[in-house]
């Protein structure tokens, strides 16, 4: 089922009258105490909680860093029923683990997010990691090694498959055009961000061209879809 460009026009227009509405709506302060006032739903038409960005700024829910110190600054790692480090580091407080038990970690953690996704990082820790890979160059050992069949989010070269042969110019850029060309996750704007955004296929099928599967997308955004293919990345929005 394609969109006529009568269809493209209103939900441009909806679109356009719901981001009015929300610019006049009572504004909220930020949930996690930093004194912005946000509007009371986001531009996806959910009740808000926090500002863009701003849920990363809490460690616990409801505290803000430099509140107060960790509960557990100091103290041993907490020897919990069921919890495999606990059980692996068991008996050993302030001791460094073995290479066995480094090995039993890391294969338990192989192919998950990182725990310190989404944590910000100090000034000084950034200069450390920028002065640690400033000129450095992989060899060709550890790119295989990283690459291919080897790396846990390998789906067996789908990312190299063509695109389908009505995948054109036109569509595209009537793709952007139905969606304003905002980014359809992060609300952002091509002129915000500088460059012409690429259209991202929503069931991740290069073949299905169909204007529903087709949304506006940034770069950034794009490369998340790709490492959370079961997540939703737009939700349905107000159409005329």
């Amino acid at each position: 089922m394609s969109c006529t460009p009568a269809q493209l026009a209103n939900a441009r227009r909806a679109r356009e009258r719901f981001a009015q509405r929300r610019a006049v709506m009572p504004k909220i302060p930020c949930g996690c105490g930093c004194g912005e006032q946000i509007p009371p739903i986001t531009a996806l038409g959910q009740p808000a909680r926090f500002r863009v960005g701003h849920v990363a700024r809490l460690r616990h829910v409801g505290v803000r860093f430099g509140d107060r110190p960790p509960w557990n600054k100091g103290k041993p790692y907490p020897r919990m029923r069921g919890n495999k480090y606990g059980e692996l580091l068991r008996g050993r407080p302030g001791r460094k683990p073995t290479e066995e038990t480094r090995r039993k970690l890391s294969e338990s953690h192989r192919g998950k997010p990182s725990p310190l996704r989404g944590r910000p990082l100090s000034a000084e820790t950034r200069m450390k990691l920028s002065a640690a890979m400033r000129g450095r160059k992989l060899s060709p050992e550890h790119i295989a090694k990283i690459s291919g069949p080897n790396n846990p989010h390998w789906r067996g070269g789908i990312g190299l498959l063509p695109y389908g042969p009505g995948f054109t110019r036109r569509l595209r850029r009537l793709i952007r055009e139905r969606d304003g060309h905002r980014c359809q996750r992060c609300r952002r704007t091509s002129a915000d961000l500088g460059y012409t955004l690429p259209v991202h296929h929503l069931d991740h099928d290069k073949a299905n061209n169909d204007p529903t599967n087709l949304v506006a997308s940034c770069h950034r955004c794009n490369v998340w879809a790709s490492y959370h293919r079961d997540e939703t990345f737009v939700l349905a929005m107000e159409v005329a």
